[in-house]
């Protein structure tokens, strides 16, 4: 059986519902398996475990993950491209390519972005392909100059051997959402992993709140928004997700996530989870 080598396309969530009212964060997307497409064939790499350390601010997000990968393909090493999107890094260089200066809903590239391979700083260079949104469902397809838009990765092909787990880390640095309620907001999705092999076995989310925010001060499903907002109650799809009940509250300040056996193509619940404050 030949190795796995995957081509380059995407699997990419979809911008929240705020449209032009949002000036999105780039630090979205979680690793994905570069090749075939949210639609497309699942890799033969299974996603173990996934564990995120996330610093949680008023305007930033620094964020620390973990990723378990074990390959399925019994005595062949499986080779595989893994992307991590980078949306400012995309935008950065349609200006380039341009010649145009940054609009108004402009976020930067992911800042401090380091990743490890089984513990070893391994260097993960930006690569560029177009994309546009699935038919009928989340995510994003591979497409073309004409019928997509750019997208960049920090890609690297890492081999996952019969054996043996294979660890990637990766941390990163990004600015927080501000949209038209008046929110700051981080979100972190989880569906960019369903084309791994199966299910995920276990994402653990741990979330420690600085800049003097609580877990009481998040904006959670039925909170009022500011009157700078229009007063009111925030709605759903701009609250913190999933709901309080979902978290374990460690301390005022911090609180975990824990997911077992999902799959985030299929189970709109597990698709991701997103932190939310009040903008002022």
């Amino acid at each position: 059986m030949r190795p796995l080598i995957a081509a380059l396309a995407v699997v990419l969530a979809a911008a929240p519902a705020f449209a032009n009212d949002t000036a999105m964060h780039m630090g979205a997307h979680g690793p994905e398996p570069v090749g075939g497409g949210f639609a497309g064939p699942e890799s033969s790499i299974r996603m173990v475990a996934e564990r995120l350390n996330i610093v949680f601010g008023k305007r930033a997000t620094r964020v620390r993950a973990r990723f378990t990968f074990r390959g399925t393909l019994e005595g062949v090493t499986a080779t595989q491209i893994v992307g991590f999107p980078d949306e400012g890094a995309a935008q950065l260089e349609m200006q380039r390519r341009s010649g145009t200066s940054e609009g108004r809903d402009f976020m930067p590239p992911l800042q401090r972005v380091e990743t490890r391979v089984d513990g070893q700083l391994v260097k993960s260079g930006l690569k560029y392909g177009y994309v546009r949104a699935a038919a009928g469902g989340p995510g994003w397809v591979a497409a073309d100059a004409r019928t997509g838009t750019l997208m960049a990765w920090h890609a690297l092909t890492v081999s996952f051997p019969p054996d043996r787990d294979v660890v990637v880390e990766r941390s990163y640095a990004t600015a927080n959402a501000l949209n038209a309620l008046d929110t700051r907001f981080f979100e972190y999705i989880t569906h960019t992993g369903g084309p791994w092999k199966g299910p995920i076995g276990e994402l653990v989310a741990e979330v420690r709140l600085v800049d003097g925010l609580k877990v009481d001060k998040l904006l959670w499903p039925g909170a009022r928004l500011s009157r700078k907002a229009g007063g009111g109650t925030i709605p759903k799809e701009g609250a913190t997700e999933p709901a309080r009940r979902s978290w374990e509250v460690l301390a005022p300040d911090r609180m975990r996530l824990v997911w077992r056996d999902f799959e985030p193509r299929v189970d709109a619940t597990r698709a991701g989870f997103r932190l939310v404050v009040a903008g002022s």
